[in-house]
């Protein structure tokens, strides 16, 4: 049971937080929390996940790290495009340290930069196209598992993954009592809580994450989410 636990839990936050906004900050303080540690690789991870969701802050870590060589080799041409691609978003400081590496790099360096800033959008947007001829893959896959083996579990395990890897949230909910077994209701109630959270049902999201609590009161994740929704409730006008 823990073993397809750890790997249903793996699948869905790779699937749910790729894109979304609800954790989906939760990649950048990631990355945060393992820079403060001094994890420098650990913390690159996290903040090129962010990064390329179109996060600015992490963009602009981004340009940190390459600039002063954590977690990666030093490079000032990444850093000036990093710098430049989270300052084309809005973030003013990361103009400012453009700026100062660029003192640093010659012209050559720079039209490189700046090229590679400039190609960046082209690559993100056919990597999203990509990723979403996946998904429909994916789910048509499903669907049609389900269609012929309509009272296999694997099969509707599938294909509530499909449809939250496409954050089509309200298809979990509908399909949460047959897409997960007794022998799974951990996982049920997080998920479900995450799916509620992901449509602002946060209360509905509070009661799923407490529900999996009481099931299994280490579980830590589980606890961090509840943190953030409550959170959430008590900042709430």
């Amino acid at each position: 049971m823990k073993k397809s636990l750890t790997f249903l839990l793996a699948l869905t936050f790779l699937f749910l937080f790729s894109g979304s906004s609800v954790v989906f900050a939760d990649d950048f303080q990631d990355g945060l929390d393992a820079y403060d540690r001094k994890d420098y690789q650990e913390a690159v991870k996290w903040f090129r996940l962010s990064a390329e969701q179109g996060d600015a802050n992490a963009q602009s870590n981004l340009g940190k790290v390459y600039h002063n060589g954590q977690g990666v080799p030093q490079d000032y041409v990444l850093a000036h495009m990093w710098w430049n691609i989270a300052g084309s978003n809005g973030y003013e400081d990361a103009v400012k340290k453009r700026n100062i590496v660029e003192k640093k790099m010659s012209p050559s360096q720079i039209g490189r930069a700046q090229e590679l800033a400039r190609q960046w959008p082209t690559k993100q947007q056919n990597g999203e196209k990509e990723t979403a001829r996946s998904m429909e893959g994916h789910l048509k896959n499903a669907q049609e598992g389900v269609s012929r083996e309509p009272n296999d579990y694997a099969a509707h395990k599938e294909l509530g993954l499909a449809y939250l890897r496409q954050r089509r949230m309200r298809k979990p909910l509908l399909l949460s009592r047959n897409l997960y077994g007794s022998s799974l209701i951990v996982e049920t109630h997080l998920l479900l809580g995450i799916a509620y959270e992901a449509l602002g049902r946060n209360n509905e999201a509070v009661a799923n994450y407490k529900a999996t609590l009481r099931i299994n009161p280490n579980f830590s994740l589980a606890r961090k989410y509840l943190n953030r929704v409550e959170q959430k409730i008590m900042s709430a006008p």
